[in-house]
This record gives structure tokens, sequence and C-alpha cells, in this order.
């Protein structure tokens, strides 16, 4: 098991991430049978063992450009459970080949068919990871895009900049956040992407005209 997991490096998982993402087949193929090749002496546990982790790395792909439709996303965990019952590694192989296309097209069809859906893929992205550090530039490696023409479709399919969509999303959560008590302003701060206090209570002033102190206390008054 040491030698499949040895092959199994995060180099090789991104470069058959990159594959799939850049509607590479060759690529991924070619990724695929390197990482199997060290296997073949090995037992077909640790051989599905693998085969799951790259199921795996199919739902993230998938997750990522499939725009709320979980279609695909429920196939492969239906694969994910059957992959077991293969009797061959070729069959497991093929199953995975099979997979790839499957995904490949769902990237091509998210990345190719219209700008909204590309941005769709990408604000859903940001409202699950908002509480990170995002910016336009990493976004634009990460879904292939040029960053200026991201930053302009962005602004024309949502109404607003990326940056107002990101800082709206974060104080909206602080704000409701802010209903609870029990949370101390630098533990909102954190859980809503802001590294710095201070930062964020400048940028939630400027957002809402009275800061987060100031606007919990409001909030608090009201109910008694």
């Amino acid at each position: 098991m040491q030698d499949m997991a040895h092959a199994f490096t995060p180099e090789a998982e991104r470069k058959l991430m990159q594959a799939i993402e850049h509607l590479d087949m060759p690529a991924f193929t070619k990724q695929l049978h390197a990482i199997f090749s060290t296997g073949r002496d090995t037992s077909m546990f640790v051989f599905t063992f693998l085969a799951l982790r790259i199921i795996l790395m199919f739902n993230a792909v998938a997750k990522k450009f499939e725009l709320g439709d979980p279609s695909l996303q429920t196939y492969l965990w239906n694969c994910q459970m059957t992959v077991r019952d293969y009797s061959s590694r070729e069959q497991v192989l093929e199953q995975l080949q099979g997979m790839a296309e499957l995904v490949m097209e769902r990237v091509r069809q998210t990345r190719f068919s219209s700008g909204r859906q590309m941005i769709e893929a990408i604000r859903g992205y940001v409202d699950e990871n908002f509480c990170y550090e995002l910016t336009l530039s990493s976004l634009a490696d990460m879904f292939h895009l040029n960053e200026t023409y991201l930053s302009g479709l962005f602004k024309q399919q949502v109404g607003v900049t990326f940056s107002d969509y990101v800082t709206r999303l974060r104080l909206g959560k602080a704000a409701a956040l802010l209903q609870e008590n029990e949370l101390k302003l630098t533990d909102i701060a954190t859980l809503v992407g802001y590294s710095s206090s201070s930062y964020f209570s400048t940028a939630f002033k400027k957002w809402y005209g009275k800061g987060p102190k100031e606007y919990r206390e409001e909030l608090l008054g009201r109910r008694k």
C-alpha cells in the first residue's frame, strides 16, 4: 500500500484535476496509468482504495461546476458504492475513464455555454467559501479565466463588483451573528473572513452606518 500511496501524491492529484478542467483526456489517461502502474502486484483492496480517492476528486470538480444540479454528484456517489463490486482492475480503470469523460462534459458545458453559467458556478463557490481568503486573481486561476474578463463578467451578470459582493456576503453574515450575544466581535470577524477585527469594524460601520458593537447593543436593546 505504501508504494501506491506514494504514487497518489498531491502533485499527481493536481495533474489529474488539471487535466479534467482543461478537458484533456489524453493527459488524464496518462496520469491515471502512471498512478496505477505501481500497483500491479498489490491487492484489489489497495487498488480500490485509490480508485475511491479519485472518485472523491471527481466529486470535488463536479461540485465546482454543477450549478446546484446534483445529478452528476449523485451518479458519482453511486459509482463509489459499487466500485468494490468490480472483479478486475481493467474494469475499475474503464469505470474511472468513463466518469472522467462525464465530469469533463459538465465542465465543458459550464465553461463554454454562457457567461451566466460560469458566473453562477463561481458565485456558488464564493457563497460556500466567503469565510476564507478570496481574491479575483485566485478565482480566475481556479476557473481558468482571465482576471480582467472575470471582473467585467461578474459585474455584468451579478450587478455588483466582485469586491462588493463578497463584502455584502460577509457583513450580512456578521449582522446575523451579532444577534447572538455569546460570540465576541473578534470571533465574528474571523468567522466571516476578516483577519483583523479593526478592519472588520471599519468595514461594518461603512456598510451599516454604525459599528458592530453599537449594532449589537441596539438589537439587544429592542428585545428588552
